[in-house]
């Protein structure tokens, strides 16, 4: 009898396109196509069932630099099928990472009447900091954060506010890979504390007398108190110095 060759058959993989994942998160299982493959097949009285085994990969898989957002190549991995078939892998179809959302929230804060404000804080939420992803720790961070209010002036007045407090333009490691949204907060001028002390003072019988008026001083152990902002009694309203005596009153 003469021998009979059996060749190989073609059979090609292609994998799905429009795989994605936020970053963050561990990959999926990559998932394809396949044609040619026999399966449930029966040939010459048997019943050939084949299937592939492994999986495909991506470009930079498990390394720190293949986290981050982009677009990566996927590639056949350890998918593959028996010596039977000729394998045809699609190349460049494209896993891609997009970008994860961040929230960065300017806490609430409030001042003195007087005071110059620069101590604001932030709270946020998103960040991937020690997390494992992929087989590899990442640690992003935040390490500056702009702030900006019309309240932090010394000349902010408590009438006028409370005044807004903008977050921008935060600053750290791996912050490329997210969605940026900030929220504002909110300034809160609170009076100064004053003392108010009626003056004392003296007349001349006969004379009209001269109302010694009113002085303002500071609360003791509280430095952001009193008068502010060079201002004097005259900005005070509400306020008078009941001064009893006239030009006829006896000495």
């Amino acid at each position: 009898a003469l021998p009979i060759s059996i060749n190989q058959a073609s059979l090609t993989i292609t994998p799905n396109s429009g795989q994605s994942k936020i970053y963050g998160n561990d990959d999926p299982t990559l998932g394809y196509q396949q044609t040619g493959l026999i399966q449930n097949k029966t040939v010459d009285g048997v019943v050939l069932n084949d299937s592939l085994t492994g999986a495909l990969s991506r470009a930079q898989y498990g390394t720190l630099v293949g986290e981050d957002v982009g677009s990566y190549a996927i590639t056949q991995g350890s998918l593959g099928a028996s010596s039977n078939y000729a394998l045809t892998f699609t190349p460049n179809v494209q896993y891609v990472i997009n970008q994860a959302s961040l929230t960065v929230t300017a806490n609430d804060a409030s001042k003195t009447y007087g005071d110059v404000f620069s101590a604001y804080t932030y709270r946020q939420s998103g960040l991937v900091s020690g997390t494992r992803v992929d087989g590899v720790i990442i640690n992003d961070a935040i390490s500056n954060v702009t702030f900006a209010s019309a309240g932090s002036a010394a000349t902010a007045n408590v009438a006028g506010g409370p005044y807004s407090i903008t977050a921008s333009n935060a600053q750290g490691s791996g912050l490329g890979n997210y969605r940026i949204a900030y929220v504002n907060g909110a300034l809160t001028v609170d009076p100064s504390q004053i003392i108010v002390t009626a003056l004392g003072g003296n007349s001349i019988y006969g004379d009209s007398p001269v109302n010694p008026g009113l002085s303002a001083s500071g609360v003791s152990g509280t430095p952001s108190s009193g008068l502010r902002n060079n201002e004097d009694v005259s900005v005070l309203t509400g306020l008078f110095n009941s001064f009893g005596i006239t030009h006829l009153t006896n000495a």
